[in-house]
């Protein structure tokens, strides 16, 4: 349930669901308890970009890439969910 609660529409990272539920009130140790999934985590993530991006085509790439960092960062994932996403940004954005 408490999962459930960060994993909707939102797409919260680990660090900002852990936060909001303590400003909710829930105890630090079931929040511990809590397991977040990394590769669940990077799908997130993706997703975001995905969602985030379309608009962002008329900037440089360097200027897409902070502001991707920025989205994700303020969306509370951690560097090295970032890091992974960003680098798969960067091959798809190859691709293209």
């Amino acid at each position: 349930m408490l999962l459930s609660h960060c994993e909707g529409s939102r797409y919260l990272g680990a660090f900002a669901c852990k936060e909001e539920l303590r400003a909710r009130g829930v105890d630090r140790q079931i929040i511990d308890e809590l397991v977040f999934n990394d590769q669940g985590e990077i799908e997130k993530a993706l997703k975001i970009v995905a969602k985030k991006t379309r608009h962002l085509k008329k900037f440089p790439f360097y200027v897409r890439l902070k502001k991707v960092y920025e989205l994700l960062s303020r969306k509370g994932f951690d560097n090295s969910t970032i890091t992974q996403v960003i680098k798969q940004y960067k091959e798809d954005e190859k691709e293209e």
